[in-house]
Parts: structure tokens; sequence; C-alpha cells
């Protein structure tokens, strides 16, 4: 499954970045996923009950990343709530 989830905006103390957010399927193991580890030292898989998590030590309001992890797991799950597959 691939979806557009759409263009988002936050500011930058000199302006403001904006930027397309896609829901993507990947190949492979995915239980042992490999990264460019010096771009992204962390990795989590999120579910529904997980959402809240994203929001530890963010400033108020600063919920880009748990908004466009909900839209892809809505995106994901379908309007039934089940996951495809």
């Amino acid at each position: 499954m691939v979806g557009n989830l759409g263009r988002h905006r936050w500011p930058l103390d000199d302006g403001e970045e904006v930027g397309d957010f896609y829901l993507i399927e990947v190949e492979g193991d995915l239980a042992r996923p490999v990264l460019e580890w010096d771009k992204h030292p962390h990795c989590a898989w999120f579910g529904e009950e997980d959402l809240d998590r994203l929001l530890v030590n963010c400033a108020p309001g600063d919920t880009l990343i748990r908004d466009v992890v909900a839209a892809a797991l809505s995106v994901h799950s379908g309007p039934t709530g089940e996951t495809p597959g």
C-alpha cells in the first residue's frame, strides 16, 4: 500500500519548512531493518496504542510526527480499522 499523507508545514526561526509525507511499502526482514545509522540512529514500530509516546519531550503543540504517524496508521488500516493483507 502506498499513500500520500499530505503536505505539512512547520515554522523555523528563519521562515518555514514544507515537507510531503508518504506511506510506502517495503520488502525485506522488517524485524532487522537496515538503516543509514548516521542519519537515523533510532527506529521503532508504532501502533495506535503507541501514538502518545511520540509526544514525549515535545514542545506544546509540536504534534507533527504524531499526526503523520496517525495518518499513516489510518491509511494502512483502512476505513474498517483492519490491516489489509
